[in-house]
């Protein structure tokens, strides 16, 4: 219902409109963002011919900034000034002005963590071991794999192993007889850092489609008339940062291919 009262809603820059985010790129040595602001001020009017309401205290603005020169105009609503962040949860997934996965991974192990309460309870309560399996996968697992194609890449090997670590515990109440490789086999389980990459390639798969919505953000294809032996599909993207190069669309380029 929301998605469909906001379907007439246009903005000159992108936007999400299921939270109605809007963000804009600044050029270095940039104040404050004029395009975003004049965006802010069209989106209150347009609020307002529509009988609804934006919440100055709920409105929140984070600005990622890898540069020496500071922002110092915050973005306003009426007047009033935005709160600026550090970090912020965009539809489930938590980002920071770092674009580290710190906050996102530190998040997801502590909601995944008190799920495994009520997993000893269940097996306590002499729940079949199928059953416990299924409840690991369908309210523990599922957290810690949710929107994994937008970190995966980007993990450090500690933060990876954070996550095992729930996976170790959750299958060593399951099973804790067995050591954690033979449990993984006898439950026919993966390891998370497997099933991440797998999803990852499952979803750049199907980005290749020409039909897909993503398929625009790929670098072009590579052309070269030379057959090389390690020549790929698409052509390598120009990264000069790690971070970007970690990324879901670098990443795939130079690994799943």
């Amino acid at each position: 219902m929301f998605i469909i009262m906001l379907s007439d809603l246009k903005l000159n820059l992108p936007m999400v409109k299921y939270d109605t985010t809007v963000y804009d790129v600044c050029k270095v040595g940039c104040q404050n963002s004029l395009s975003l602001q004049q965006e802010v001020d069209e989106l209150v009017a347009w609020t307002k011919n529509n009988d609804m309401q934006i919440n100055p205290k709920k409105t929140k603005e984070m600005v990622i900034n890898f540069t020496k020169e500071a922002i110092t105009q915050p973005l306003t609503i009426e007047g009033e000034p935005v709160e600026c962040v550090k970090e912020t949860k965009l539809l489930g997934v938590y980002l920071n002005d770092k674009l580290n996965w710190n906050t996102h991974i530190d998040e997801t192990y502590a909601k995944a963590a008190k799920r495994l309460f009520l997993l000893v309870q269940l097996r306590r309560a002499g729940l079949a071991q199928d059953d416990l399996c299924k409840y690991y996968k369908a309210c523990i697992r599922s957290v810690l794999e949710y929107a994994c194609q937008v970190f995966h890449g980007g993990l450090t090997r500690e933060q990876s192993e954070s996550l095992e670590s729930i996976q170790k515990r959750a299958l060593r109440i399951i099973n804790p007889h067995l050591s954690y490789s033979e449990a993984l086999v006898k439950l026919n389980i993966e390891t998370l850092s497997d099933r991440r990459t797998n999803m990852c390639e499952q979803l750049f798969t199907q980005i290749q489609k020409p039909d897909h919505k993503l398929n625009v953000l790929l670098p072009p294809k590579n052309d070269s008339k030379y057959n090389l032996r390690n020549s790929k599909p698409l052509c390598l993207p120009r990264c000069k940062t790690n971070r970007y190069k970690n990324s879901f669309i670098p990443w795939c380029v130079y690994n799943l291919q």
